[in-house]
């Protein structure tokens, strides 16, 4: 799983030398598991967010980790925020406007829509998921 995950950043930065930290580590922690699926959504990532998402704390992407100072000592959940966007991206619009938001960083020439509205929609998922946990 580390090796997925570190070889990830690599990738990433590849496609996208500027990327930001909280993408960069949501799209590795997502790769680094061989097959993200319900009990994955569920149970995987339940420990660390759920709470959060039902008091309705679902972080702004600008509140999320830059990559470059740790401003939260719970940091992890800002990956594990970051890693439930790239799974709500890769079933919502698939993989090909997942590679584009990489390379652009623009919400609306990527997925067509505002970076607010993208966060509502990644907001409804999350409260699906977990509102019957």
């Amino acid at each position: 799983m580390l090796l997925a995950h570190e070889m990830t950043h690599s990738f990433v930065y590849n496609l996208n030398p500027n990327i930001s930290g909280w993408l960069t580590e949501g799209i590795a922690l997502y790769e680094q598991t061989p097959v993200f699926n319900e009990t994955i959504r569920k149970v995987g990532f339940i420990t660390w967010i759920e709470s959060d998402i039902k008091k309705g704390l679902i972080p702004k992407f600008s509140e999320l980790f830059n990559g470059r100072e740790i401003t939260d000592p719970l940091v992890t959940k800002d990956y594990v925020f970051a890693g439930s966007f790239v799974d709500f991206v890769t079933m919502k619009y698939g993989y090909e406007v997942l590679i584009e938001f990489i390379k652009s960083l623009d919400f609306t020439k990527s997925f067509g829509k505002s970076e607010t509205e993208v966060h509502m929609e990644w907001m409804k998922f999350l409260t699906e998921i977990y509102k019957n946990k």
